[in-house]
């Protein structure tokens, strides 16, 4: 949320405090796990999220974000690629989980593939 939203102060946060917010959210044709997840986190608080802006990139969820349309719930690993003017509280009540895999042609050596995977694994045996 933006550092100036008049919850940016706390240090956690329930969601229902959220319950009454804007949110701003991943499409469902780019993550369906991603908007499940928050439908879900808000769902099992008791309200169902209102979102008024589905976005395809992070770039532009976060100068909406920054833009005071809507809040967002994102994983912790975003938090490296957000805005100065953003902050990210932890959730006290999330439960969230999302499947991760990457999928390659068996036997295939590749020099960015073998990065590519080595950086994906560093990100997730991080969090």
């Amino acid at each position: 949320m933006p550092k100036n939203h008049p919850l940016a102060y706390k240090k956690q946060i329930d969601i229902v405090e959220l319950s009454n917010e804007k949110f701003v959210a991943f499409s469902p044709n780019v993550t369906i796990a991603g908007f499940n997840s928050i439908t879900m986190q808000c769902m099992e608080n008791g309200f169902y999220p209102n979102i008024v802006a589905y976005v395809n990139i992070v770039t532009s969820l976060f100068t909406l974000v920054e833009s005071y349309v809507g809040i967002a719930l994102l994983p912790e690993s975003t938090k490296r690629i957000a805005l100065d003017n953003l902050v990210f509280i932890p959730a006290i009540n999330e439960k969230s989980w999302v499947d991760f895999a990457i999928i390659w042609k068996r036997n295939y050596n590749n020099l960015c593939l073998n990065k590519f995977i080595n950086c994906v694994k560093k990100v997730l045996d991080s969090e």
